[in-house]
């Protein structure tokens, strides 16, 4: 075994230079490493500082895309437990793991850490449905260039992926490379899997933009790496390796960029947003969120699923937590009259007449809350429970605390917008409380404190059927919502009178890329009877700066929900396309009548029939090459031929339906990952085939009866399968209703 050591990572010093403080506590320049994940002994965790935040962007949202590369003769499962099965459930638990982490207690950690600022909002990661998905997965069959890997190697291989697949990347999306049992990987000064490091995540320029990505080596197979975990509810290597990942998935999204753009002695933190700065001399110096509770594994459920994953930071309660809320979430923006870098301030939460809580928004060490800056502030509720009708939240009372020194009098506050939200851990929006004002109110030092009431929280049932809350969940498709664009939501009763005026996406915000998915939730004022939500249009308004064009925004889904919490939401809408719709300054609305949703299958359906339904694109299907899928059913693969070597070829722009039969009745739970794979069977002097996947539809059924959505996905082309890289993995009920 290897001799443990407390820390093997990599971060720069204030000079420029590699702090590393496992084996050695010299300073080693580096001008190229990444964040190693350290070979800590297992569970064990140092007394930690809290992470201080640099100033850089941080990801809201994350598009996964993993590559699986694995060359023939690889496995995951070391021998002799390896084989094409064991592969193919390993692949399927960690996409299941990403899929199912958003929406839940464990990401809700990762909420206290908010990005960069504007004067109205900040950015912060979002625990809501989607908020990690799993874009593409690809099967890699190339062999690996040499042995060990470089850090160069992983950089190719995805920069490869991304040019033969039009991919999008930036700050909303990761790329995940997975290798094989033993694999190894030196990566310069911060050593080899064999000794030093077991995961990493870093970045890398890239046609003009950033690639944030992760080296995922199979760490059931190195020594050190496998978390002290001996049994898990899933694959065990597969269990490791989630563990793992998720250390990596939340250092990217609270520090995606942790060497920022360049080393500048003037700038020596960069982009970097989230880690310990607190102490140099300290061993934590330079520790992320998951550096401070590696190999610390915890049990989680993930929507009803059991995974394992490691414990993170929390600097709400300063240790190490697999959970995080209930919470209170303030956004405080600053007026004409800064919050001196000496004073401070706090909320107190009232229960009538009784404050149970009191929240600190900024500390009297903190900097100075300057003119017209929004800061963001999360804390978990304490007891962890939230507001009940017994012992409801009624008010908070925000207070200023001048610390003056010589000289100096009291400090002036303006608060120009306040807005608090209870969040349950999932997430879930309990109740909110948002006011403005110019100033909403100014606290001095005869006036140090006002009281805001909070409406209605908990929301008490509205006997008349009435809905509270409103979500809109829309994916921007291959043409964005520009940053300076704006886009509002107006909901109209049968009438044509229009109920409510909601703003999607502010002029002020950041833009909605290509291929981002957006989660927001509105409160219904007044609340509204199902029957009244007759009519919602969804407009695009262009604001264009000089020389600039008019916007135009493709939606590929929108997806619309009712509630009154903690009542079941009701679907409005649900609706896609390639896109949905085009929205340009000729056509700037799109007008979705009420309600059209497709009704999920009851939970006792059951189904022996799977149909594939596949549009090629723009280049064919040869007729000598051949088109398999393996579908996953019980954690058995089954194979099924979509075209034979002796079929015609499928030709450019045609579809085609293939239905199987399975020889027993099974449960929708049973169903787990379909791979698409292309061969070719070259003739004399032929090169290996290329095949354009424009669209695909998967329906699951019992002998044709009761059709279910099992997969359903398009793009230009949806998924372009070569000799290099031959398969396309398809997630249970993606793209489906």
């Amino acid at each position: 075994m290897r001799n443990h050591e407390s820390c093997v990572e990599i971060r720069k010093n204030w000079n420029g230079l590699a702090r590393r403080t496992p084996r050695s506590s010299k300073l080693l320049v580096s001008l190229t490493c990444a964040f190693a994940l350290w070979l800590a002994a297992a569970g064990t965790i140092q007394a930690q500082t809290n992470l201080s935040d640099h100033g850089g962007p941080i990801m809201q949202t994350v598009d996964a895309n993993l590559i699986f590369w694995l060359p023939p003769g690889s496995h995951y499962v070391s021998p002799p437990a390896g084989n094409a099965a064991a592969d193919q459930l390993y692949e399927t638990t960690i996409t299941n793991f990403l899929n199912d982490i958003g929406q839940t207690g464990y990401w809700n950690i990762l909420t206290q850490y908010s990005g960069q600022c504007s004067s109205t909002a900040c950015t912060a990661p979002q625990n809501a449905p989607g908020a990690v998905k799993v874009g593409r997965v690809f099967q890699d069959l190339t062999p690996y260039p040499r042995s060990p890997l470089q850090d160069s190697d992983v950089q190719n291989e995805i920069q490869n992926f991304i040019n033969q697949n039009g991919l999008s990347f930036g700050l909303s999306t990761e790329f995940f490379v997975f290798t094989g049992a033993a694999v190894q990987e030196c990566n310069g000064l911060s050593g080899c899997t064999s000794t030093d490091f077991c995961a990493y995540h870093s970045e890398f320029d890239f046609n003009g933009g950033k690639v944030i990505y992760a080296f995922m080596p199979n760490d059931d197979s190195l020594p050190g790496c496998s978390a002290g975990i001996s049994n898990g509810p899933n694959q065990l290597s597969a269990d490791r390796e989630t563990t793992i990942l998720s250390h990596e998935l939340a250092e990217s999204v609270t520090d995606p960029l942790p060497f920022g753009t360049s080393l500048n002695i003037f700038d020596p933190l960069g982009n970097t947003a989230w880690w310990d700065s607190n102490n140099i001399f300290s061993s934590s110096f330079g520790q992320e969120i998951g550096d401070k509770c590696n190999q610390s594994p915890a049990s989680v459920n993930l929507n009803g699923k059991a995974f394992v994953a490691q414990q993170q930071w929390s600097n709400d309660t300063s240790n190490c937590v697999a959970s995080f809320g209930p919470s209170i979430e303030f956004d405080v923006s600053t007026g004409s009259d800064d919050l001196r870098g000496d004073s401070s301030s706090t909320a107190g939460l009232q229960s009538g007449a009784s404050t149970f809580q009191t929240v600190t928004l900024k500390s009297q060490g903190m900097s100075s809350w300057g003119n017209n800056t929004t800061n963001e502030v999360v804390t978990g509720l304490r007891p962890p429970v939230l507001p009940t009708a017994q012992t409801p939240l009624t008010d908070i009372a925000v207070t200023l605390t001048s610390h003056n020194s010589f000289g100096e009098t009291d400090d002036n506050w303006n608060i120009e917008h306040l807005t608090a939200k209870v969040l349950d851990p999932t997430g879930r929006l309990i109740c909110e409380l948002s006011l403005g004002g110019d100033p909403l109110v100014r606290l001095t030092g005869s006036m140090p404190s006002d009281t805001f009431l909070m409406p209605n929280c908990p929301k008490q049932s509205i006997t008349n059927g009435g809905l509270t809350q409103i979500e809109f969940v829309i994916v921007t498709g291959s043409d964005d919502l520009r940053g300076d664009s704006s886009a509002t939501a107006t909901i109209k009763a049968p009438n044509g009178s229009v109920l409510q005026v909601i703003t999607l996406k502010a002029q002020n915000q950041a833009g909605w890329n290509n291929n981002s998915t957006h989660d927001l939730i509105f409160a219904l004022s007044p609340p509204q009877p199902l029957s009244q939500l007759q009519n919602i249009l969804i407009t695009l308004t262009s604001h264009d700066s000089f020389g600039e064009t008019d916007d135009n925004w493709n939606i590929q889904s929108v997806n619309i929900t009712a509630s009154n919490p903690p009542g079941p939401a009701q679907c409005l809408i649900n609706s896609g396309g390639n896109p949905l719709a085009r929205l340009t300054n000729n056509a700037p609305t799109l007008t979705l009548s009420t309600p059209n949703c497709t009704p999920t299958p009851p939970p006792t359906a059951k189904f022996n029939q799977v149909e594939f339904n596949i549009t090629t694109g723009g280049d064919d299907l040869r007729g000598d090459s051949s088109a398999t899928t393996v579908l996953l059913v019980n954690g058995n693969p089954m194979l099924f031929t979509l075209k034979a070597q002796s079929d015609p070829s499928w030709d450019n722009n045609t579809n085609h339906d293939k239905i199987f039969s399975l020889n027993t009745l099974q449960p929708l739970s049973a169903f787990g990952n379909a791979v698409i794979t292309l061969t070719s069977h070259n003739g004399f002097a032929e090169s290996n085939d290329n095949w354009n996947i424009q669209s695909i539809l998967v329906k699951l059924s019992d002998s044709g009866n009761n059709p279910t959505c099992f997969f359903n996905a398009a793009g230009n082309p949806f998924s372009r399968l070569t000799g290099s890289a031959p398969s396309v993995t398809l997630t249970p009920l993606s793209g489906c209703p």
